[in-house]
C-alpha cells in the first residue's frame, strides 16, 4: 500500500532520481564486458548464456541494494562493479 501511494506521488509530481543508481552501472559494466569479450572471441551460445546469467545475479544484488538503506553509504559505481564480479564468481562456480 505504501509504494502503491508513492509511486503516485512521484508520478503525480513526475518525479525523476537525480542520481545514479547501482542498477544503472551494472549495465553499464555489463555492456563494456559484451564489446569486449566480442571484440576478442566469437560469440557462441555459451558465452551468451554464461553471461545472461552474470547480468540476472547483478541485476538481483543491484535491486536488493536499492531496499537496504545502509547501502547509501557506498559509491554506486563501487556496488556495480561489485555486483557484476559477484555475478562472475556465482557462475564461474556454479559452472
Amino acid at each position: 500500500m505504501f509504494l502503491s501511494k508513492e509511486s503516485a506521488i512521484r508520478n503525480a509530481t513526475e518525479y525523476q532520481n537525480e542520481f545514479s543508481q547501482p542498477l544503472d552501472f551494472v549495465m553499464l559494466y555489463i555492456r563494456m564486458i559484451k564489446k569486449s569479450v566480442l571484440k576478442e572471441i566469437e560469440l557462441d551460445g555459451m558465452v551468451i548464456d554464461f553471461m545472461a546469467q552474470v547480468e540476472k545475479i547483478a541485476k538481483k544484488f543491484a535491486k536488493f541494494a536499492l531496499i537496504d538503506a545502509g547501502m547509501v553509504k557506498y559509491k554506486p559505481s563501487i556496488m556495480g562493479a561489485t555486483f557484476v564480479f559477484l555475478g562472475f564468481q556465482l557462475q564461474f562456480e556454479n559452472e
